[in-house]
């Protein structure tokens, strides 16, 4: 599928490479482990950086196959007891499809640039060979809806 014509319904069931399990009382857990080296980073600022997104994803997938509720929990293998969860509801789906849609939205007109770092691109085999990492210079940062800041 091409990401032109990628739009909400293409969202898997289950998301892939990932954990999910059920809790009971129409609750599911999204358990995704990490292999980010942390560095002075916390765990947290991580995941609102760079999988803020992906967790938004992992949500509306368990939401669209009736749940009442999802926890996205991730655990960084470098520092495993400091888990990063986030609960999301009902209540949040609006303004989690709006975030996936400002997304969608902006890879369909075709701004969809990279972001390179020295930390992302650090032993990446296609650097230097394929991508100049980066020596490209940055995309734009990337910022959270501001619906989903509050609750997230």
């Amino acid at each position: 599928m091409s990401l032109a014509s990628w739009t909400h319904s293409a969202i898997p069931r289950s998301p892939a490479g990932s954990r999910r399990s059920s809790a009971g009382g129409g609750r599911a857990l999204v358990l995704d482990y990490k292999t980010n080296q942390l560095g002075e980073r916390e765990p947290a600022d991580v995941v609102a950086e760079e999988y803020r997104l992906q967790r938004a994803v992992y949500a509306l997938a368990c939401l669209k196959a009736g749940r009442d509720e999802v926890e996205v929990v991730y655990q960084f293998l470098e520092r495993p007891e400091d888990v990063v969860s986030t609960t999301f509801g009902r209540s949040d789906l609006a303004a989690l499809e709006d975030e996936l849609s400002v997304a969608i939205d902006r890879i369909r007109e075709g701004d969809f640039r990279p972001a390179p770092s020295e930390f992302a691109c650090a032993g990446c085999p296609a650097l230097d060979l394929v991508c100049a990492g980066p020596r490209l210079g940055g995309g734009r940062p990337w910022a959270p809806t501001p619906e989903l800041t509050a609750a997230g």
